[in-house]
This record gives C-alpha cells, structure tokens and sequence, in this order.
C-alpha cells in the first residue's frame, strides 16, 4: 500500500493516509504549502501567525481548510502547543477556539474527542504530527510531537488518554506518523543526545553520530522513536503507519523551520469524525 495520497482541490493540495481513508465515518489530512492566500517566504497556505502575515489571512486560510473538509471555521479547536505532553480532551464547549475565538487553555500539544463533527487542529513546522483512531469506541486523537514531547512520550499520553478516558481497547488503535525532520536533516546538540540515551537508552537505538574533523555531530530518528513508544504502549506494528516524509527534504510542498531559517509557514494536521 501506498505511504501517502496526495489530493488537490482547486489550488489547495493535501496529504493523506490510504490506511485512514477506508474508514468513511473519518476526516484527516496533513496541509501542504500550496493552496492559500498568503504572501512572501510563507505562501500561500500558512497557518503559523507572525508580524506579517495579516491576521484576516490566516483566518482564509482556515475557511479554505474548512471548504476541504467540508465543516466549517467555527467547527474547529487548535492546539496550544508548548512542547508538553499534555492532552485536552474536547468537546462542543472548546468549538472555534484557537481559530475565530480565545482558547480557554494552554499547554495542550494534544486534542482527543468522541464528539461528531469537531475537528481537531494541531500546528507544524518540522515537528512530527501524530494521528490516533479507534474505529471501534469511534475516538479521535491527533498530537504535536517535537523532541520534547517525543522524549516526553506524548505519544503514550494520549494512548493513555483514550484508553482510560473512552474506554479504548491498545489493540484496536491505529496511529499515523505524519511529515516531519528525516534522522539526516535533525541534527541535535549534545545535550539533547544524552537526555534520549538517558531515556531507556533510546540513542543507542535510534540516535547516529559523526565526526566531522574536531566536532561531533548528533542525528536522532525522531519517527522511530516515536514508533518505539507507540509498540512499548500496546499497539499492533501493523497498526501504525508513517508517511516517510521529511519536511525539509520537499521544499516545493512542506514549509520547514530549520529549512527556512524560521522564515517558515506553519502547516495543520487535521481530524474529524463525521456526524451521521
């Protein structure tokens, strides 16, 4: 099976996983850079607010998103991404937040919910996004997960989550790792090496050294990682699947902070569960 579908409507193009598109009761997608309104280093589909980009174009940007998944603006909840673990759990009162009105909460890298018609936002430059399904209890989750929510163990936070929370059985949950930084393109510092060698010896498994003449360089398999804490949590191999796609590696479709020296846009990840 293919890794990823990629889709376009009119100008605005997306990715998504052929695993996930079986289930006709669920809306999901991963953002490209093409098919919005903004202007500059960020065009055209940018999700990320900076000095220049006007607020009223993020908001387009947003009702494009909604046109896509045939929902609207007001229908949706965005992350408030600190690089934690921490997972909200969302129903109707959060509609609209982080996206046409205030959020009510902060350092929230995770959303799950059982509610029909609310879809789940999370923003990305490099950071991998992470999608949660549970066709059987009918539970979304998706997840913002940087190094240190990886190290953090988001991942496991949110299987916790949906298990304990919606009575979520390990077995019948499916996860995807979307677009994020390749183990060539995360070069990490020392310090950051340790902290996943300390972290059940993580590094030695998915972490890569170099020397380059007097210095050392750190390369750490973020995606692998987070495979690891997926399986150590109680899911199927066969049941997580990864796009293989690094951000940084496709300019022409993923904005990229470290590609873009911070000068980036910002994509969503997006998931929804339809009402009947």
């Amino acid at each position: 099976m293919d890794r990823y579908h990629l889709h376009q409507k009119g100008e605005a193009c997306w990715v998504t996983f052929p695993q996930l598109e079986q289930y006709p009761e669920l809306s999901h997608l991963f953002t490209t850079r093409r098919g919005g309104v903004s202007k500059g280093p960020r065009e055209s589909w940018n999700f990320g607010k900076c000095p220049e980009e006007p607020a009223e174009h993020i908001l387009q940007n947003y009702r494009i998103l909604a046109d896509v998944l045939e929902t609207e603006a007001e229908n949706m909840v965005r992350s408030n991404q600190t690089h934690t673990a921490n997972v909200l759990e969302v129903d109707e009162r959060y509609l609209g937040m982080g996206i046409t009105r205030e959020r009510s909460y902060e350092d929230m890298d995770g959303l799950v919910t059982d509610r029909p018609g609310i879809t789940l936002i999370t923003t990305h430059g490099d950071c991998n996004p992470l999608y949660f399904y549970d066709p059987v209890r009918r539970v979304i989750g998706l997840a913002h997960s940087g190094w240190r929510g990886t190290l953090g163990e988001i991942a496991g936070e949110m299987i916790d989550k949906m298990h304990t929370r919606y009575g979520c059985v390990q077995s019948d949950i499916l996860a995807g790792i979307g677009p994020g930084l390749c183990q060539d393109c995360f070069e990490v510092d020392e310090d950051v090496a340790q902290m996943f060698f300390e972290k059940h010896g993580a590094w030695r498994r998915f972490g890569r050294t170099e020397q380059r003449g007097s210095l050392r360089k750190y390369y750490l398999d973020l995606k692998a990682v987070i495979r690891w804490t997926l399986i150590e949590s109680g899911l199927s191999e066969d049941h997580i699947f990864d796009m293989q796609l690094c951000t940084r590696c496709h300019p022409q479709w993923f904005f990229s902070y470290r590609g873009q020296r911070g000068q980036n846009g910002n994509m969503v990840a997006a998931m929804m569960l339809r009402e009947e």
